[in-house]
């Protein structure tokens, strides 16, 4: 597949496309900024500008030709106005790209817990509820989506395991987000569907099916 991976400068993203280039993929890497170029090219994608701040329809362009789309940007640290700007009408803007665009696979990188209200803390709430209404969109969309919320990312080595929270165990390596976009976003019996995950004893296999 022809794979529009948006945000591709993150950390998971830039896990994420060396092994959809390795799957067979051939992969762009939507980026806000030039200067991040070369490390997209390095990894084995073919860097574009992606302004997720931009009108629709510019969206879309980029998007022509494209069999499925990763959702993986977020503000960061830029503050809760940019939170909203992007993490929520960002995605939405590029949800409806995505249909102006023909493009019907979509794989969105949520968070874990943004569907459980009463567990946001007060210091991320703009965040959460960023994330829990661009989820609500994308299931009330035509798109065949899947919703993937990772618990507390970590640089921790990857494992290859998983398991839904618990109590003990709420955090994720980054490289297992990465392998478990890069499993269901081929696989058809994960559209329409959302996964909770976290590191534990189980394989893909088992998380999946």
């Amino acid at each position: 597949m022809k794979v529009l991976v948006i945000g591709a400068h993150g950390k998971v993203a830039q896990l994420l496309i060396p092994k959809l280039v390795a799957a067979g993929h051939t992969v762009i890497g939507g980026v806000h900024n030039t200067d991040q170029n070369a490390a997209i090219e390095k990894l084995g994608a073919t860097p574009i500008i992606f302004d997720l701040l931009g009108p629709v329809e510019k969206m879309a362009s980029a998007m022509q030709s494209v069999d499925a789309i990763v959702f993986s940007a977020g503000a960061g640290g830029r503050g809760y106005d940019q939170t909203i700007l992007i993490d929520l009408d960002g995605a939405v803007k590029s949800m409806e790209a995505a249909k102006m665009a023909g493009v019907h696979r979509y794989v969105m990188v949520s968070s874990g817990a943004s569907n459980h209200r009463e567990t946001w803390g007060n210091a991320i709430r703009p965040y959460m509820a960023a994330k829990f209404y661009a989820d609500r969109e994308l299931k009330r969309s035509a798109l065949d989506y899947t919703i993937i919320r990772p618990g507390m990312l970590t640089d921790d080595p990857e494992t290859g395991l998983y398991q839904t929270p618990t109590a003990d165990q709420r955090s994720i390596a980054r490289g297992d987000v990465a392998e478990f976009i890069n499993a269901v976003i081929a696989d058809p019996a994960t559209i329409h569907r959302a996964f909770d995950i976290v590191n534990g004893p189980h394989n893909l296999a088992e998380i999946l099916h």
